[in-house]
């Protein structure tokens, strides 16, 4: 229980001095907190949509076009959530 007030309190601590001494990281992070928080729920839509159609599809699942296209449609999402490494370790761990 101390170990998360400590970590809890330098994690408080750290986005101050961040928010203050760079402002533009700060606004990079909630940026970053958002678009992620926003891709979450595209993901968890799809998901939820590929496993309604596996669920509803009857005989062969590769003739299922709809399936198929949604199936393709998720992996071209999936490749666009690649976040960029530079300054994300620092901007995450303080959110």
């Amino acid at each position: 229980m101390l170990k998360i007030i400590v970590i809890e309190f330098l994690r408080c601590f750290f986005s101050d001095v961040v928010s203050l001494e760079r402002p533009d990281l700060e606004e990079q992070r909630t940026q970053l907190i958002t678009k992620i928080n926003a891709d979450r729920t595209q993901l968890k839509a799809i998901e939820d949509r590929i496993l309604k159609l596996l669920f509803e599809s009857e005989g062969n699942i590769l003739d299922n076009e709809e399936l198929v296209n949604t199936l393709n449609d998720s992996k071209v999402c999936l490749s666009t959530y690649v976040l960029p490494t530079d300054n994300l370790l620092c901007i995450l761990v303080l959110a």
